[in-house]
């Protein structure tokens, strides 16, 4: 029986598989349940497919256990399809949580401004206390700023503000304050990056430079049963607590495992055509891996690895990293590429990887 399917077994078995393969050791029934029950909405037909999604939720457990966010957090944790995979996603309480329990409370002020009170409405920065401090001026024009699906549509509001405030939990000293704003246009363009988004997509076949390409079209209908039509304030929420969360890192590096859990469904897949010029076929040794000449098999194995890197992209950083260190280190770089080309591969599809991962292995391509 497979990872996969002994993981829907039962509750007991769940918890069972979680503690032998990633060392989540938990008693939480209704966290088990809860993935259970996501489990058994996927339909796979092959042991590849089972293979993948296995790894794929694994891989995001992990991560959200190595940052703080544990079982016992069930009620605040997603358990969302991409294809044919399961991500497990925190949402904003559950970081808020992972945080506590390193020793910081985090209060977070989100205000979405309608088109009327865009002039009016801010953070304002001031001095006090020998400390930067962020002061909200509202000028409360319009007073319903319930966040809806079809008001993001409507684009009713023009942006969206937010402060977080971080303290020490056991003092009560402050230890930053930061404030950002969103808006609307970036947020319409977040929600729209996969699946789970606010709007229908669909895949229409285009002219392009080297011939015919899929391309992914965003059309203007709500997607219905989605998590951003579903959730609209909590999706609005997350995601600018993450961009605010952006400054702090450096300040607090004490969370930053918090807000890499918190962050790690935030992978958008490239969609853009490659630039590269058409293959030119290069002698190789015949056990050697051609990046720009892949079998059958080898190309099946990229897919693969570029899936799991979709849904998990710590995964995937980690894996820059290790192919980094390997060459660095002064391993032969076809050697790395004969043992690493599906990571590779998928790294250099991505717009974050491909120039950091292509300087390595460009002599060898």
């Amino acid at each position: 029986m497979s990872v996969y399917k002994q993981l829907q077994a039962s509750p007991t078995e769940c918890l069972s598989v979680l503690k032998r393969e990633i060392g989540i050791k938990t008693d939480c029934i209704p966290f088990a349940v809860k993935l259970i029950s996501a489990a058994k909405e996927l339909n796979l037909a092959t042991e590849q497919e089972n293979l993948t999604a296995a790894n794929t939720l694994l891989s995001g457990l992990q991560t959200l256990s190595q940052g703080g966010i544990i079982p016992e957090d069930y009620d605040k944790i997603d358990f969302v399809k991409r294809g044919k995979t399961i991500v497990p996603s925190a949402r904003v309480e559950a970081f808020l949580r992972a945080a506590a329990r390193k020793g910081y409370t985090i209060l977070d002020t989100i205000v979405a401004v309608p088109q009327e009170d865009t002039d009016g409405t801010y953070f304002k920065e001031v001095f006090a206390n020998d400390n930067i401090v962020y002061i909200l001026e509202d000028s409360r024009k319009n007073m319903d700023r319930a966040i809806t699906a079809e008001r993001l549509k409507d684009k009713y509001f023009s942006k969206f503000l937010c402060r977080l405030d971080i303290h020490d939990a056991k003092s009560g000293r402050r230890i930053a304050m930061t404030a950002c704003e969103m808006s609307i246009d970036d947020m319409l363009q977040v929600s729209m990056s996969s699946e789970q988004g606010i709007f229908k997509s669909e895949w229409r076949k285009v002219p392009g430079k080297y011939g015919p390409k899929n391309e992914k079209v965003i059309t203007d209908e709500l997607n219905s049963g989605t998590f951003w039509i579903k959730w609209t304030g909590e999706m609005v929420n997350k995601t600018i607590i993450r961009r605010a969360l952006k400054r702090v890192k450096e300040v607090l590096p004490e969370l930053s495992e918090p807000i890499y859990a918190f962050e790690q469904d935030d992978y958008t897949p490239p969609v853009e055509e490659s630039k590269q010029a058409p293959v030119i076929d290069i002698p190789v040794k015949a056990d050697n891996v051609n990046l720009k000449a892949f079998t059958d098999e080898q190309k099946a194995d990229c897919k693969e690895m570029y899936d799991i890197f979709c849904q998990n992209p710590k995964l995937a950083e980690d894996k820059a990293k290790e192919i980094e260190d390997m060459v660095q280190a002064g391993a032969d770089v076809q050697e790395v590429i004969n043992t690493e080309y599906a990571s590779i591969a998928a790294l250099m599809m991505s717009k974050r990887y491909a120039e950091r991962i292509g300087g390595l292995v460009n002599e060898k391509s």
